[in-house]
């Protein structure tokens, strides 16, 4: 009985053991930035916008140079920062009014890149409220070629920023600024090596049982 309990735990050991490795094949970090030429306002490289009437305004987005992440997790695409230093409350009046508007947001992992787009109706802004809304486009980037401008994602893909609404200007640990985030996943597959490692560990098992089924007959 001590043999076959002996038996079974190495058996068990071994399958723990192959399985963790081959779970962990295929993982890796993943390095991507925003900070490309296609990232910008209204189809350009301007990363600053100017208000369209009222008092002087700005939305200003600043992307994410490279940065590592490993999949899956949530991602920072950049920030944007709203500031009207002459705005007054809604109350007292004094505001900023911004035209509809684009933001793209170009991703690049190496010399592969895809880009979200953000559209905005525009709207007023005043000190403790902002009317401008966003919406993001395509759903997705990678994985492979989908959705991408150029190159291919491989396994890795983005998932469009969270963000719809730029905040007050004075609203926030940091007045003004507004966090665009995202989901980055993997469609990894266990590589051939894993495969291999699943079947031997499979046919170990296998091989354990039989021989705990004799001692239990004999």
């Amino acid at each position: 009985m001590r043999k076959t309990h002996f038996f079974s735990r190495s058996a068990l050991g071994l399958l723990i053991g192959f399985a963790t490795v081959g779970m962990s094949i295929g993982r890796a970090d993943v390095i991507f930035s925003t900070n490309g030429p296609g990232t910008g306002f209204n189809g350009g490289n301007a990363l600053v916008l100017n208000q369209s009437s009222g008092t002087a305004a700005t939305l200003t987005f600043t992307p994410n140079g490279p940065t590592n992440v490993n999949p899956p997790s949530n991602v920072n695409y950049g920030v944007i920062q709203l500031a009207c230093p002459g705005c007054t409350t809604l109350s007292g009046g004094v505001g900023a009014f911004f035209d509809p508007f684009t933001l793209d947001v170009e991703v690049m992992v190496g010399g592969n890149s895809g880009t979200f787009t953000a559209t905005s109706t525009g709207g007023w802004v005043y000190l403790n409220q902002s009317t401008i809304s966003l919406h993001w486009e395509p759903s997705q980037l990678g994985p492979g070629t989908f959705n991408l401008d150029q190159g291919t994602f491989g396994p890795i893909f983005f998932g469009n920023p969270t963000l719809t609404g730029v905040v007050a200007p004075n609203s926030g640990a940091i007045p003004g600024l507004s966090t665009v985030q995202g989901p980055v996943g993997s469609v990894n597959v266990p590589e051939s090596s894993s495969k291999v490692e699943w079947s031997v560990a499979i046919a170990t098992l296998a091989f354990f049982s039989r021989r705990m089924m004799r001692r239990q007959v004999n």
